[in-house]
């Protein structure tokens, strides 16, 4: 499993890190200036989703290098929050840097479900010698049955966890569409919110290795 940007040099990550997060506010400031010079402030509300694709971009990588997010694959992180561990799949900054060196036999979206199903096998391993942890997260590649079939719990969305994806859509677009191999408007019902205890979660393991297996074998027949 390669990831291009954590191939390189932590120094080297943090150069580009840095430099990304000075040109991005450079550009962002410069956009704003814009908008109210032309006094058209209206425009802004077009910005915005770009502003939040361009936070996400960053927050990936610095949120690794100060290690408050932990990856598990390339598309499995996990960010401790008072003894919580929050679960992010499929961000678009691991989908620009580890899909270009994707299994050249499997699709995005069938390279992409391997290695969210390698990230939770990595954590089980961890977390067999961790206490009880509860495990939250969102995704949108886990059906409602799949979910509750790994022992899942699926919850409803409360008004924050909506508003959060309202304005976090165009990074739902684009991630879902890169994984789609085509254009996706997903419907926010279809982003899921899922708890599971670690003892559930490791309770699985068998059945998301079984699972793995499965999808490697059809892979390798089409």
């Amino acid at each position: 499993m390669r990831h291009s940007f954590f191939e390189l040099s932590r120094a080297r990550q943090w150069t580009l890190s840095i430099t990304a997060a000075i040109l991005g506010a450079l550009l962002i400031l410069s956009s704003i200036f814009l908008c109210m010079y032309w006094q058209e402030p209206w425009l802004l509300l077009l910005l915005i989703p770009l502003y939040f694709v361009f936070a996400q971009l960053l927050d990936i990588p610095f949120g690794h290098l100060r290690g408050t997010l932990v990856h598990y694959s390339p598309m499995v992180i996990v960010q401790p929050i008072s003894g919580t561990w929050h679960l992010h799949t499929t961000t678009l900054f691991d989908q620009l840097f580890a899909l270009p060196h994707k299994d050249p036999k499997l699709s995005n979206q069938q390279q992409t479900l391997i290695w969210i199903l390698d990230g939770f096998l990595a954590l089980i391993e961890e977390l067999k010698d961790q206490p009880n942890i509860p495990l939250v997260g969102t995704t949108h590649f886990l059906s409602v049955r799949r979910a509750e079939k790994l022992g899942f719990t699926i919850q409803t969305a409360d008004v924050v966890s909506r508003f959060i994806l309202i304005i976090n859509y165009l990074n739902l677009v684009l991630s879902m569409s890169i994984s789609k191999g085509r254009l996706r408007f997903p419907k926010l019902d279809q982003v899921r919110k899922f708890q599971i205890s670690s003892t559930d979660l490791i309770s699985k393991e068998a059945l998301l290795r079984n699972w793995r297996t499965q999808l490697v074998r059809r892979s390798q027949r089409t």
